[in-house]
Parts: C-alpha cells; structure tokens; sequence
C-alpha cells in the first residue's frame, strides 16, 4: 500500500500465478476438445471468473488475493486467451488442410503455427507491460 492507495495485484505473485497456469492449462484442453468434438470454441471467461470467486471464498491465506476483482479478471483473461488460442490459432489452421485432404500444406502450416505462438506470447507481453500486471 503506497499513500493510502492499494497496489494492483501483480500476475507474477505466486498464489496468482499457480490459479492462472492452473486455468490455463484447463483453458487449453476445453477449447481443443469442444473444438475437435463439437465444431465450436466455448467461451470459458466466466469459468475462470467464477473459479477465483469459489477460492476466494474458502477461508485460507493462500486464496485471500483471489478476492480482489483484479485477479479474477486476471483469471478470466487468461482462461479465455488459452481456449481461443489453443483451440483457434493452433489446431485450426492445421485442422483444415487435413479435412480437406491437403496433407501436403500440413507442415507449412506448421510455420504459421509456430508464428501465431510466438504473437500470442508477444501479445501477453505487451499487455503485461502496459497493465503493469
């Protein structure tokens, strides 16, 4: 607390940190296999939102920054960006060709891939920097 001001919960603060790795990871999986069986990305914001507002409630240190509004809008970014990002800037573009009998563009695609990973983590260190979160 600086000046009667409270600070901003920081992504790197290790209690945040596990919950949005955590979410991630289950982000990542949603996404790829409700796009691979069903054809659609879900929108998993409010698991996120609401995963941090459960923890939130248990009474143990570990989950009082969870409280803050801030990390769970942390959570429920994160979440979001895995599925989207899983399920549409990875499988997809690889996921086409083969439908479509093109095996031949497959490792291509994979350069485009690799290109949508790398602007995915440019993204989230551009809105890290500007957020100061």
């Amino acid at each position: 607390m600086r000046g009667g001001v409270r600070e901003h919960p920081k992504a790197f603060a290790p209690a945040t940190l596990i919950l949005i790795l955590l979410l991630s990871i289950a982000g990542a999986i949603i996404g790829l296999q409700l796009l691979v069986s069903l054809g659609v990305t879900p929108n998993t914001s409010l698991v996120g939102a609401l995963t941090a507002i459960i923890l939130a409630r248990i009474p143990f240190g570990l989950f009082r920054p969870y409280r803050s509004i801030h990390v769970q809008n942390l959570a429920q970014s994160a979440i979001s960006a895995a599925t989207f990002g899983a399920a549409n800037s990875l499988l997809l573009p690889i996921g086409v060709p083969y439908v479509l009998g093109r095996n031949d563009l497959i490792v291509p695609m994979f350069g485009g891939v690799r290109h949508a990973a790398g602007r995915l983590l440019a993204v989230s260190h551009v809105r890290h920097t500007c957020f100061s979160s």
